[in-house]
């Protein structure tokens, strides 16, 4: 079924209402969009591959083009799923790139200290694998109003 052009237009004021990074489907974010301060928002990061996929193209988070947009090849996230008070709330904690580990929507890289992310001011940090759970959610939030401790990245 088509969608018509209204209902398309419809469900990327929905998203945009709801995505609370800088980059998602329909996105046209502007520096005054994020409420949190450019340099306490994830602009864009290494990301998490499959080590044992790194030539082939057959690495679920790197099988396609960069031309993809809203896709897991392109996409990761700093966000929780669940819900809050479970086991199951946690974070998309970040990840050295591990052999047969197919896994893909989380930030990572292959260097053993951690992942580099840029932040909405321009500025480049090496965050450790580490980082804590909450932080990096704050972090890829542009728009929580919570506070960043500087330290727990």
């Amino acid at each position: 079924m088509d969608n018509h052009p209204l209902e398309t237009q419809a469900n990327l004021n929905k998203i945009a209402t709801l995505a609370t990074g800088i980059a998602h489907c329909g996105s046209m974010i502007a520096m005054s969009d994020i409420t949190d301060g450019a340099s306490n928002t994830y602009l864009f990061g290494e990301k998490y591959l499959d080590a044992d996929h790194y030539t082939d193209g057959l690495g679920r988070g790197d099988n396609e083009n960069m031309y993809m947009g809203d896709n897991g090849d392109i996409v990761r996230w700093g966000g929780r799923v669940g819900y809050a008070g479970t086991d199951a709330y946690r974070g998309f904690l970040p990840l050295q790139d591990t052999p047969n580990y197919a896994a893909y929507l989380m930030f990572g890289s292959a260097h053993a200290s951690g992942f580099h992310m840029a932040f909405c001011d321009g500025s480049v940090h090496a965050t450790s694998y580490s980082i804590d759970a909450e932080t990096h959610a704050r972090l890829a939030n542009r728009k929580d109003g919570l506070p960043i401790d500087a330290s727990q990245f």
